[in-house]
């Protein structure tokens, strides 16, 4: 029935489309005009896209515009401690974005088309921000009238239920002074898949073969505004707040027959939720010869997490058990900047101070042979972790030339780390920080950039814990002695400006760690998260943004990135060296997209793959890749009574997940027990995108 009336809403879509005069005569509303292009102008060692440039993409708002400039891709949000220096590479008006839910993309999307003047792309360690190197992206905004956008994006699957909440609708104006946004997001997924569990026994022939179904439902409505606001005296006050609502859930139903039980019937069932509230803030002003700004942020989160297993045989007992958690966690953050200007150089003194807590409870319930669950301890599973941290950094940034600039960071932090609970204990610490960044422009259309950096890594909490994972039988013990991961860390960054043509660029990343975070015995049968001495990664990716108008298809373009990494530590059981658990050895992903010229039509592709990850724990290992490549097909029509709407067909070569799984009989460096091998059909996904103005 849904797979029916998905064939329908297409079919329906592309015949009013294909079929409507009256679209076909507005194409001039949208179109494409020939002669436009996106080669950015060279402005005092920046390039500059005027706004005009992106109107061939009939953009809503500024992360439409973000999207299509060549080689360039917004950076993920770090998960550096505190608020630290900018890690993102987007500025609003050259201010860095106070916040961490309110990432960059987040705020694109609530800045209109309208008030968009231009976008900069520039290197980091030119600017007087510290923690910014390589291309950054400055979108410079001017006051407007009100105005808003919205997308609805629903979804159809084969045997999955229908997803029509997923939505955005965001509206920005002024306000006495300054300047509002808000936004109100729905985002989620709907998904799953089938397919066979296929179990061997150590000499590899089939024991079982047992049917699988998996399907998984996410929602995470959210709310989030922001405000700025100019003073006297070169003032500058902005807001950013969320609150959002994370509610995931999924069900896997396994059927199989035994010779001892007759017919077995397998359900896992795992289900969170919280809520999570975030106010940043930031006020910057001259002061003296200089410039300081104060920020803060507040975060808050709670909810609750059940995982349970149910096994119902048709002969004998049968068997279930139940894990619950409810957290509680929060995040204060205060920093302070001052800046100024000597002689050459840019100097900048910052300080910060944080407070970081975890309360969590636990309790396992298991089945007993009446069928009522019984409460059964979990050792470790409970207790409050805290971190008090300070730091203190020095930055120092100037060209060293007409084409050469410098950026140096020094400093350090101090954090004490307690767990409240059985076997709980302090700890505090000292580490250095800090970061030498150099910069190379020339007037030949390439620019370089080199930089070493000392990191500190941020701890989930609730690896402090222990854990039971009753749908894969994967335990954790509690490990007070977790501590975070630090590492040096070199990146050298070449971009290639290709005039009309696009852009090229090569990042190469190598990494040594210490203490990383990875699974670890911590007894003769127990494992947790903890740390391993060291490991290394290695990474290099390539990324291309080409235009195909000079090479004869006007309106077409390419873009493509290509990362392969290589990680290495050694195993804590064999000895060996292997890869960190869950990592990606290497990705790719490449659209084509084509905008007919003087029409209002789009139509391209999207193709992605990723590497077999393997992972990790005491008794076993895991193989999980995908046997080929993801494909997207889509059209867009620009104006469809004003809106723009694209359909598109994901999944088309019909790819599946495949798991191999090893399990041992006591550890992996001894015999094995059994293998499970387990594929998993998404099929064909029909999405629709409707997106317009306010």
């Amino acid at each position: 029935m849904q797979l029916t009336l998905a064939r329908r809403s297409l079919l329906l879509f592309c015949t009013l489309i294909l079929g409507s005069p009256t679209w076909s005569q507005d194409a001039a509303v949208g179109a494409t005009a020939p002669d436009e292009g996106l080669s950015p102008t060279l402005e005092g060692g920046k390039l500059v896209y005027a706004a005009a440039q992106f109107a061939r993409f009939a953009p809503l708002n500024a992360a439409d515009m973000v999207q299509q400039i060549p080689g360039f891709s917004i950076s993920e949000v770090s998960d550096d401690r505190g608020l630290g220096d900018a890690t993102q590479n987007v500025l609003i008006n050259g201010q860095r974005i106070t916040g961490k839910n309110s990432d960059a993309a987040t705020v694109l999307t609530r800045i209109p088309v309208n008030t968009v003047a231009r976008m900069e792309l520039l290197d980091g360690a030119s600017l007087d921000i510290p923690g910014l190197s390589g291309h950054v992206l400055n979108v410079v905004t001017v006051a407007q009238r009100g105005q808003g956008s919205y997308v609805w994006r629903p979804q159809w699957r084969p045997n999955i239920p229908d997803h029509w909440t997923n939505a955005e609708i965001s509206w920005s104006d002024s306000l006495g002074a300054g300047e509002y946004s808000l936004g109100m997001t729905s985002q989620g997924f709907r998904g799953g898949g089938f397919g066979d569990e296929i179990l061997l026994d150590a000499a590899r022939s089939i024991t079982s073969v047992r049917d699988r179904q998996f399907i998984a439902a996410n929602d995470e409505p959210q709310l989030s505004a922001s405000y700025t606001r100019p003073g006297t005296n070169g003032a500058v006050f902005n807001l950013n707040s969320s609150l959002n609502w994370f509610r995931f859930k999924n069900r896997v139903l396994t059927d199989y027959a035994s010779t001892a039980t007759g017919a077995v019937n397998e359900t896992r069932r795992n289900r969170n939720q919280n809520q999570r509230l975030e106010v940043g803030s930031d006020y910057s002003f001259n002061l003296g010869g200089g410039r300081l700004k104060v920020a803060g942020l507040w975060r808050s989160a709670d909810g609750p997490g059940r995982n349970l297993f149910l096994r119902d045989v048709a002969v004998g007992t049968d068997a279930g058990q139940q894990f619950e958690r409810d957290t509680r966690d929060g995040e204060r953050v205060l920093r302070s900047e001052y800046s100024w200007k000597q002689g050459a150089g840019d100097w900048q003194a910052s300080v910060e101070g944080a407070f970081n807590f975890l309360e969590a409870t636990s309790r396992l319930l298991v089945l007993d042979a009446n069928g009522v669950f019984q409460a059964v301890p979990v050792p470790g599973g409970a207790g409050r972790i805290e971190e008090k941290r300070g730091q203190a950094i020095a930055s120092y940034g100037r060209p060293l030339s007409d084409s050469v600039s410098l950026q140096a960071s020094l400093g350090g932090e101090y954090s004490e780390l307690s767990q409240v609970g059985a076997g709980g204990q302090s700890r505090s610490f000292w580490r250095p920080k800090g970061s030498v960044a150099i910069a190379y422009e020339s007037s030949s259309g390439w620019d370089l950039n080199l930089r070493l950096q000392r990191r500190v890594g941020q701890l989930d909490f609730e690896d402090f814990l222990a854990s039971v994972d009753v749908q894969t039988n994967n335990n954790n013990a509690s490990n007070p002695s977790l501590v975070p991961p630090q590492s040096w860390q070199v990146e050298l960054e070449a971009n290639r400006s290709l005039g009309n043509a696009g852009s090229v660029q090569l990042k190469l990343e190598a990494e040594s760690i210490s203490d990383i975070v990875d699974q670890v015995p911590v007894s003769a049968t127990e494992e947790a998260v903890g740390n391993l001495p060291s490991a290394r990664r290695l990474r290099a990716s390539l990324r291309t943004g080409i235009i195909l108008d000079g090479l004869g298809l006007q309106g077409g373009r390419i873009d493509a990135t290509v990362v392969q990494t290589s990680e290495r530590l050694r195993d804590p059981l064999l000895g060996t060296r292997r890869s960190v658990t869950d990592a990606e050895p290497w990705t790719w992903r490449m659209e084509f997209r084509h905008d007919v010229p003087a029409t209002p039509w789009v139509w391209g592709l999207q193709a992605d793959q990723e590497g077999t990850r393997r992972i990790y724990r005491l008794d076993y290992d895991q193989y999980q890749y995908r046997d080929k490549p993801q494909l997207v097909l889509f059209v867009e029509h620009k104006n469809v009574f004003g809106l723009r709407v694209r359909a598109l067909l994901q999944n088309t070569f019909q790819r599946e997940e495949r798991n191999f799984e090893t399990y041992y009989v006591d550890r992996r460096d001894g015999p094995v027990s059994f293998y499970q091998n387990r594929t998993n059909a998404f099929g064909l996904i029909y999405r629709l995108q409707i997106s317009g103005t306010l």
